[in-house]
């Protein structure tokens, strides 16, 4: 099988690539810092809580991935960080 790395896949357009990837049978590995509680549970998916704006997670990360799997067909770098509140400014 191919291995597809996604880091943000537990919402938007990363959760789509996971269910994408999911649906053409690949072992899918999604990096981010929750899990979704969307996300339907499949033998071929493996959650790994990783923060991606530290260095030693990420390491940690892939040092399990290398662990489990030979290589790395796929890597979808969908992650972002930053403030996670959303600031809408009205114009009255």
């Amino acid at each position: 099988k191919k291995v597809v790395v996604v880091t943000g896949g537990s919402e938007g357009i990363g959760e789509a690539c996971v269910e994408i990837f999911n649906q053409r049978d690949y072992e899918v590995i999604n990096l981010d810092i929750e899990a979704s509680s969307r996300q339907i549970v499949r033998n071929n998916t493996w959650f790994i809580q990783t923060d991606i704006s530290k260095v030693d997670e990420i390491q940690s990360a892939f040092n399990k991935i290398s662990q489990k799997y030979s290589h790395i067909d796929v890597l979808v770098s969908n992650a972002g960080w930053g403030e996670r509140e959303q600031k809408i400014d009205v114009l009255l």
